[in-house]
């Protein structure tokens, strides 16, 4: 029994980072990411941020399923297939917390309002959002409501939303590392840009899923 455990023990010990490491750095992936009530792990430094993100793949997946599950359940209750459409956008919205409703409201701004990028800075701190950003957020709405629904299939929806999750995410993780951070004093600050090698396991893994 004792060589057993010796053998757990130094298995997890020699995977990459250790399977401790990798369980923290998900919680923390969906304690960042989404407004689940995951706490991030006791005395996680900040700065950590940058690597735990690696796994962002793995969260947009989960929320691509949520998202899928609702199609199928709005489909069970009788809604037309743009209206669980709809419903499964919604529901990928409020368990992100429109983390990328954000972002997409502030390209917009910024590609509508000109060429200085302290108005959708503004925007972003204080709202409310400007008209490009308000019709960018609708038709995203819509268009993805609208494709969802001419997947129709419940199979075919739920394998879409959580590639397309996964994807979402992976992009994020690797315009992070390649991008400098908007804000002096912002959260890509705090937490530093990813390690390149970080980003390369981040698209493995969206890729994968």
């Amino acid at each position: 029994m004792n060589q057993m455990k010796e053998l757990k023990f130094n298995i997890g010990k020699h995977l990459p980072g250790g399977l401790a490491h990798w369980g923290d750095d998900l919680r923390s992936a969906f304690a960042f990411l989404t407004r689940l009530p995951v706490a991030a792990p006791a005395g996680a430094d900040p700065a950590a941020i940058a690597k735990a993100l690696r796994l962002s793949p793995v969260v947009g997946a989960f929320t691509g399923a949520i998202a899928g599950s609702l199609y199928w359940l709005g489909l069970v209750i009788g809604l037309s297939p743009f209206l669980s459409g709809l419903l499964s956008v919604l529901t990928a919205m409020l368990v992100s917390g429109a983390l990328h409703e954000i972002a997409l409201c502030n390209t917009a701004e910024g590609f509508g309002g000109g060429w200085s990028r302290q108005p959708p800075l503004d925007t972003d701190r204080h709202g409310p959002i400007g008209a490009f950003g308000a019709l960018a957020l609708l038709f995203s709405v819509l268009l993805r409501s609208g494709a969802i629904a001419e997947l129709s299939h419940p199979g075919r929806v739920f394998a879409a939303l959580v590639a397309a999750g996964a994807l979402a995410q992976g992009a994020m993780y690797i315009s992070m590392a390649l991008s400098p951070g908007a804000r002096v004093h912002g959260i890509n600050a705090v937490a530093g840009r990813p390690q390149t090698e970080h980003a390369m396991m981040a698209a493995a893994i969206a890729l994968l899923i």
